[in-house]
């Protein structure tokens, strides 16, 4: 048996496939509107990825380390963002991981 967090699954699924990612959570707090999760990570879509946004996690595979990067930038975490002028209450936790499967940056 082998128990992984999501993280390890992450990592291990980049590997496998040799694509970079990113992986990414989030909670809503009561009285916090959910229409901030595409506020604070803008590329993600209601009506598309409803499952992720409710779920408060994905794992986005990238045909890139330029377009990973891009959508790291994007999201508005416990550091804020370059890039996205969000200052709502909602963070979005994000983790770069590489095609090997290494960790990379964190948003905390």
């Amino acid at each position: 048996m082998e128990i992984l967090s999501q993280v390890e699954v992450a990592q291990r699924l980049c590997a496998a496939l040799k694509k970079p990612g990113l992986y990414i959570s989030f909670f809503v707090p009561d009285g916090v509107d959910v229409g901030d999760i595409v506020k604070a990570a803008p590329y993600l879509s209601f009506e598309r990825d409803m499952q992720v946004t409710t779920d408060g996690q994905a794992v986005i595979l990238c045909d890139s380390d330029e377009e990973r990067d891009a959508l790291y930038e994007q999201t508005v975490g416990d550091d804020g963002s370059t890039v996205n002028g969000y200052d709502g209450p909602l963070r979005v936790y994000a983790l770069t991981i590489d095609a090997r499967g290494n960790t990379l940056n964190e948003n905390t």
